[in-house]
């Protein structure tokens, strides 16, 4: 890092419209997190592309890599650019891959992992695979267009959450029956057709939580119910409160009150080794056991 810019090969300014200037390509890499009602807030790629649109000239390449609603680059990010007076396809180029980075594993996962590409046209792709084939030693995945390289990234995370759901909603059914949950799943994944996650206090992170939203969101703008999904949501949105309710009969069970008694927390960053609490189902946890009185400990080894 120190010799790159030492040669002037790496730059870093507050200047968004002289960066746009100045470069080539621009890749648009802003969180998107959710509003209060579960919608998306597109505010941060909303200020990109206008700052992006006042620095862009002809032959320049936008690509997008922020997590992002399908329809969101030909909708939202596209007529903002165009603001410049030029026109996509014919004056600049436009470019989704969603982005690849794993916290506390970044570099690998941007190095090694394949690159999906959907473009506005066939000269924008090439160009971004050209870019994308310097960077990761994965394969470059081309799709059909923007949209569907979008939906990819939903997709994948979509998965992520509905699957974990199921391990949760089973271990909630085998607690009803006096099973050992992770015992049973260790055993039910000795199938060579079944991969069942271990249960657990929810999810959290700023990519699983939240991407399902953007699936929900898009769907039932079109009449479309996407009823698993929201479901899979509420049940990881629902464990920290079933967690709750386990703490507490595990203390009834002691002759123990709730209200009386200390509680370590141990973990508060959404997954280990990343020192990273957004969305982490801890916080619900903790909130809850202080409002039942408890006295909580925090800390994250």
């Amino acid at each position: 890092l120190v010799e790159v810019v030492k040669k002037g090969k790496l730059k870093a300014t507050d200047d968004g419209e002289y960066a746009a200037r100045k470069a080539n390509i621009m890749i648009i890499v802003v969180p998107t997190p959710l509003g209060a009602d579960k919608s998306s807030d597109l505010s941060a790629v909303i200020s990109a592309s206008r700052t992006i649109s006042k620095g862009l000239k002809r032959g320049d390449l936008v690509i997008v890599e922020s997590t992002v609603p399908p329809t969101t680059c030909e909708k939202i990010i596209l007529p903002i650019l165009e603001e410049s007076g030029l026109k996509v396809s014919e004056d600049f180029g436009l470019v989704y891959t969603p982005e690849r980075a794993l916290p506390n594993n970044t570099l690998y996962e941007m190095t090694n992992n394949a690159r999906v590409i959907g473009s506005i046209d066939e000269e924008s792709a090439e160009r971004a695979a050209a870019l994308y084939d310097k960077i990761t030693r994965g394969e470059i995945v081309k799709v059909k267009d923007i949209v569907t390289a979008e939906m990819v990234k939903l997709m994948e995370n979509t998965y992520r959450d509905t699957n974990i759901a199921l391990a949760n909603e089973l271990a909630i059914i085998c607690e009803s029956l006096g099973i050992d949950a992770i015992d049973a799943i260790k055993a039910a994944n000795y199938h060579p057709r079944v991969n069942l996650h271990i249960p657990g206090p929810g999810v959290g992170g700023h990519c699983l939580s939240i991407d399902p939203y953007f699936i929900v969101e898009m769907a039932e703008a079109r009449g479309v119910p996407a009823r698993l999904i929201r479901t899979a949501r509420q049940i990881n949105e629902e464990m920290p409160y079933h967690v709750l309710q386990l703490i507490k009969d595990a203390l009834n069970d002691t002759g123990v009150n709730i209200g009386d008694s200390n509680i370590g927390i141990l973990g508060v960053a959404y997954k280990g080794n990343v020192a990273d609490t957004r969305e982490t189902p801890s916080k619900p946890l903790i909130d809850a056991l202080l409002q039942e009185g408890a006295h909580v400990v925090v800390h994250d080894p």
